[in-house]
């Protein structure tokens, strides 16, 4: 319960930067639209002037340009909990096909939380994909994280980090697929507010 009440408190604290990176990649199209259409610059208050927020990391990240209109604390390092699941699902995107199918294991229930998943159970990539990524299953990610070893015999953990260099996700590193601690001042994954962005940019761009 204790590892559960950490991710909790630290998916709280990023959430703000999350939603504030998604606004961005809403908006982002609208402003580009203006600007090709030649509309002059207009001079607007700052929006985030006086803006207090509790979280400790945020971002508001223009990936067309590559471009942060608002940081606070983007760059610091901090555990991500269950948003590593959306490298999982990203990496496993990567290495094996939608449809392909992924078997429940004994392992895979063994993980932090009760998701109704069923040994020998098998779904498709996909579907189990947005079942995890919904539900934060923990379950989930570990058999999809099973189905990508056996499949390319390599570590899934290595993948993630493989996939996430060649991102240029400077300071964001997995120890899991699931994000859970390893130790109690350790989490399953590392990363900044920036990098989830640019990850999220990443993600909404190729899928």
């Amino acid at each position: 319960m204790k590892k559960l009440s950490n991710q909790k408190k630290v998916i709280g604290t990023l959430t703000a930067g999350v939603l504030l990176a998604v606004f961005a990649l809403a908006l982002s199209p609208m402003l580009g639209a203006l600007h090709d259409r030649g509309v002059a610059a207009v001079s607007f208050p700052d929006p985030f002037s006086g803006l207090a927020l509790r979280a400790k990391s945020a971002i508001v990240y223009d990936p067309e340009n590559n471009t942060e209109i608002f940081a606070k604390g983007a760059g610091e390092a901090l555990p991500l909990a269950s948003l590593t699941k959306v490298m999982t699902v990203l990496t496993a995107l990567k290495y094996s096909r939608p449809d392909e199918l992924v078997t429940i294991s004994l392992s895979a229930q063994m993980k932090s939380g009760e998701d109704g998943l069923v040994l020998g159970e098998k779904w498709d990539l996909a579907t189990l994909a947005k079942f995890s990524l919904i539900g934060s299953s923990n379950d989930g990610v570990t058999a999809i994280a099973e189905a990508i070893e056996e499949k390319t015999g390599k570590s899934f953990t290595d993948l993630m980090n493989e996939e996430s260099r060649s991102l240029g996700l400077e300071s964001t590193h997995f120890e899991n697929a699931t994000g859970l601690d390893v130790e109690q001042s350790r989490g399953g994954g590392v990363g900044t507010a920036k990098d989830v962005a640019k990850l999220f940019a990443y993600g909404i761009e190729a899928y």
